[in-house]
């Protein structure tokens, strides 16, 4: 989960019909010999490509291991869907691999439907010179980067902004704000017309989350807590249905034409 790429894994779906444990064994190709690992987790009730978690979802997060099979048991309770992950340790590692669930009695299996997949855009962005504005209590919060984020229909959005990995990585945080303009960056911000933000975290990623309305704009501004700080980013935007995205532009004034004597 160092990597943003672990939302991209295969991720199969568990539930139990009475409470047991379960034993779950992830075993790869004996061709291979990657450092594997698995992810188990209570999912968001949906068995839709899961694409963050709270600590409370967490139920087990193996050691990676350069085995043959890797394996845990977990306590699974009914009326609650479990989704495992299996991972290798580096992001690019390709293999087949196999999942085995050992428990007294029948455990259901769903795999990801394609149906289910989320649409998503992506844009790639930096945080440079007088765009490295900061967090909105800062001078220059403007001038950072802006994108219009639009759908046709109502949709359930998730927003992920990751940093490039450098050694002295800042506090990563999002805000989204309606807005009525599609062509221009905003330049006031009114606490009202914010509709959602990320926690800042000293991590290569944030996340959130939020229900769009059509014909409704949200702009949303990618940034670091404190001004200044450079490095690049890429935004990208899930929806379960087909979405929207482009940057928001400086307004430019003509300059006004010199009359001839």
């Amino acid at each position: 989960m160092s990597s943003p790429n672990w939302r991209y894994n295969p991720q199969v779906f568990v539930s139990v019909s009475e409470p047991q444990e379960v034993s779950v064994t992830l075993a790869q190709d004996i061709k291979t010999k990657f450092f594997i690992g698995m992810i188990i987790a209570k999912s968001n009730g949906r068995t839709t490509r899961q694409l963050a978690f709270n600590a409370d979802q967490f139920i087990e997060r193996t050691e990676f291991e350069q085995n043959q099979t890797v394996k845990t048991t977990v306590q699974m309770e009914p009326g609650v869907t479990y989704v495992v992950i299996p991972c290798t340790f580096e992001s690019g590692n390709e293999g087949r691999w196999m999942l085995t669930f050992t428990s007294k009695t029948e455990v259901k299996i769903t795999e990801l439907p394609a149906s289910e997949e989320w649409k998503y855009v992506a844009v790639k962005g930096d945080w440079k010179g007088k765009a490295a504005g900061g967090c909105i209590s800062q001078p220059n919060f403007v001038n950072n980067m802006q994108f219009v984020l639009k759908a046709e229909v109502p949709t359930h959005a998730v927003i992920l902004l990751t940093q490039n990995e450098v050694e002295n990585k800042d506090v990563l945080g999002i805000y989204v704000f309606e807005t009525k303009t599609v062509k221009s960056k905003l330049t006031t911000f009114e606490p009202e017309e914010l509709r959602a933000s990320a926690e800042f975290s000293r991590t290569y990623e944030a996340t959130c989350e939020l229900d769009l309305q059509p014909k409704k704009f949200y702009a949303i501004i990618p940034c670091t807590y404190d001004g200044g700080f450079e490095n690049e980013f890429e935004l990208t935007v899930f929806g379960d249905n087909d979405i929207k995205l482009h940057e928001l532009k400086n307004v430019t004034t003509a300059a006004a034409p010199v009359a001839k004597k």
